[in-house]
This record gives C-alpha cells, sequence and structure tokens, in this order.
C-alpha cells in the first residue's frame, strides 16, 4: 500500500511513499501497528507482520551525541535530528479488507495498493531531494523481491 501526502499539508508535491513512521521504543513490532493505525487507521488484525530487515543510516555524524525525540500522539516535539537509522517492514493483508476498513490519517490524501514494477517506477521520478530515501527505498526493493523468491 502507498500513501499520496496531500499538497497543501507539506507545501509542495510529494511523489508516493510507503507508510513510515518513528520506532521510539525497543519493539518494531509495535511501531509497525503504531504506524499503521497513525497514517491508515488501521487495526492490528488486518495485517501480519512477515519480514523485517535493516536497511542502513542516513545523516548521521557520529561525533555528536544523537538526540532524541520525544512524541506526544501525532505532535513530535524534537530539537535538531542528527541522524536516522530505518528498517523495512513486509506486511501481508486482504487488501479488500483493508480498504473498507481504512481511514486516511493526518495529511494523507489517497492511500491505494499499486503494483510493485509501478511504485519502483515512480520513485525514479522524484527530484534530488529525496536521492537519500530513493537509496533507501531500492534497499527495500531488493528485500521485498528476494522475500517473494523465497530467500531472506
Amino acid at each position: 500500500m502507498v500513501v499520496q501526502f496531500d499538497t497543501k499539508y507539506y507545501g509542495h508535491k510529494i511523489p508516493l511513499q510507503l507508510p513510515q513512521g518513528g520506532i521510539y521504543s525497543n519493539h518494531v513490532g509495535e511501531a509497525v501497528v503504531e504506524v499503521l493505525e497513525k497514517e491508515l487507521g488501521l487495526t492490528p488484525n488486518l495485517f501480519d507482520i512477515k519480514h523485517v530487515r535493516e536497511l542502513g543510516e542516513l545523516n548521521i555524524q557520529r561525533h555528536h551525541e544523537r538526540m532524541k525525540k520525544y512524541q506526544y500522539g501525532v505532535v513530535g516535539i524534537s530539537p535538531l535530528i542528527l541522524g536516522k537509522g530505518y528498517v523495512g517492514c513486509l506486511c501481508v493483508c486482504d487488501s479488500r479488507q483493508v480498504l473498507k476498513k481504512m481511514s486516511k490519517g493526518v495529511g494523507i490524501e489517497s492511500a491505494k495498493f499499486i503494483d510493485f514494477e509501478d511504485f519502483k517506477k515512480s520513485q525514479k521520478l522524484c527530484d534530488d531531494s529525496y536521492d537519500a530515501k530513493r537509496i533507501l527505498y531500492n534497499k527495500l526493493f531488493a528485500v521485498v523481491e528476494n522475500y517473494l523468491k523465497g530467500k531472506s
């Protein structure tokens, strides 16, 4: 499933993205549930987490102590974030049930299921400000392709 953010919310067009959010606990599964609930209104009974992989880090400044981000509902209070680590998570669901029960979160204009190859192609159309995220998405694409082929 991909989401399209409302241009008014961010002030500019953002390409299709995967649901995403921060991890503020030691449990990746809880973070996935929180993200899918916040962005799409989904409850855990609508999907199964099948595969989680580390994708890498962006903008880590190792000579500085990493700042912490504090989350209160949908509002994040944060000084400068000095870097982020990323994980990719594959979830399996019944698309018909998800489409019936989902509700769009803050700033989301639409959410839909699209073909994996179509999503990959859409990411090549991003402007230069998305290069870092595109690198991570390419890593995630490899994880998805290996998972679908039965390799870990």
